[in-house]
């Protein structure tokens, strides 16, 4: 990798990318046991690992955001579209259909209209290349918001307040009276406020946070909320799970408050630190296998479980869910690194 290529790098995000992956992994092998073992002691240790990592595809976001609304980069609508938007659907179908062609292998039964179905819906993880789509349509009109700070900083607030601030509360309402949750409900879609809601907010903060200053005093601030917020998810978790008597990720959603401070904390703690350029070519390098470890390591997982019978439930969970995890991401950068040496699918892994 030349030194040209180098300096035009944001190292901090190639650095965020590389530990969100890992964090992916993570969440996706905690996954199992919350989901599959509760209520237990493995269970509890499950619902740590699966709670630590959730900050990871807000980061993302928040990463794509401060690139697509960097106003010192030049993007075009017809570039939006015919390059950026169109490589997350074709990637998106490729990598579907590969998911939905194991997935008919594994049961023994080809069809052709299930394997269309599937390629169409995605494995449960693409969900993140939907949003991203929409988010990218969205681009040209935030681009203008965002060369304004104040109104940038009004759509920041409508976002906080609209969406983890208010859903969060009639959520909370639910919990306790699912009648009640359900008329606050009704009552608040009836204002039709969508000006900021989704994960517009992600977007637009990853743009602020990494153009603007925030006071020493902020981001202390926002460190210890992020760092109480894991805290309570881990706590709220175990508390609402043994109250329902199943295992609820009502407290793991990514648009809530907790889920925001998490993000912003751990954007802004990367995004603050040096990285030293003896170690710059090797943090690009796996910066660049991000996207393919994001896409592949479920199906790679899957095939551990189906053919070797090897999950993240095979051995103790206090060591051995981090341990897995680090070797699926292993495995998945080695495979994408070598997938990326055949020419037509690289152009599936960019």
């Amino acid at each position: 990798m030349n030194q040209s290529t180098l300096n035009h790098r944001v190292l901090s995000f190639d650095v965020l990318r590389i530990i969100a992956a890992f964090a992916v992994v993570m969440l996706h092998v905690a996954t199992e046991g919350f989901l599959g073992c509760f209520p237990s002691d493995e269970w509890e240790v499950c619902n740590i690992y699966d709670s630590i990592s959730r900050w990871c595809v807000p980061v993302f976001v928040m990463i794509s955001g401060a690139l697509f609304l960097n106003q010192d980069k030049k993007i075009s609508i017809k570039k939006l579209f015919t390059k950026n938007l169109f490589r997350i659907v074709y990637i998106f179908l490729f990598w579907s259909f590969c998911y939905a062609l194991y997935e008919s292998i594994i049961c023994n039964s080809f069809n052709l209209l299930e394997i269309i179905r599937l390629t169409l819906k995605g494995p449960v993880h693409f969900w993140f290349l939907k949003v991203l789509i929409g988010l990218y349509v969205a681009v040209p009109v935030l681009r203008a918001i965002t060369q304004n700070k104040r109104l940038e900083e009004y759509v920041i607030l409508v976002a906080v307040l609209t969406a983890f601030i208010i859903p969060m509360l009639i959520t909370a309402i639910g919990l306790f009276d699912e009648l009640a949750g359900e008329s606050v409900q009704k009552y608040y879609r009836g204002f039709e406020i969508r000006i900021a809601s989704g994960y517009v907010g992600y977007f637009v903060l990853g743009h602020y946070l990494n153009t603007y200053q925030l006071s020493n005093v902020l981001k202390r601030f926002i460190y210890l909320m992020g760092l109480l917020s894991v805290i309570l998810v881990i706590l709220l978790t175990h508390w609402y799970s043994h109250l329902i008597g199943e295992p609820s990720e009502v407290f793991y959603s990514n648009l809530n408050i907790f889920l925001l401070f998490e993000s912003m904390a751990v954007f802004l703690m990367i995004k603050q630190l040096k990285f030293s350029a003896n170690y710059s070519s090797l943090i690009v390098r796996l910066s660049n296998l991000t996207l393919g470890v994001y896409l592949i390591h479920q199906l790679l997982y899957l095939m551990a479980n189906d053919l070797l019978g090897i999950n993240g439930m095979s051995f103790n969970q206090y060591y051995f869910i981090p341990f897995y995890s680090l070797i699926i991401f292993a495995v998945s950068c080695l495979v994408v690194f070598l997938l990326k040496k055949i020419p037509i699918i690289k152009w599936f892994l960019m």
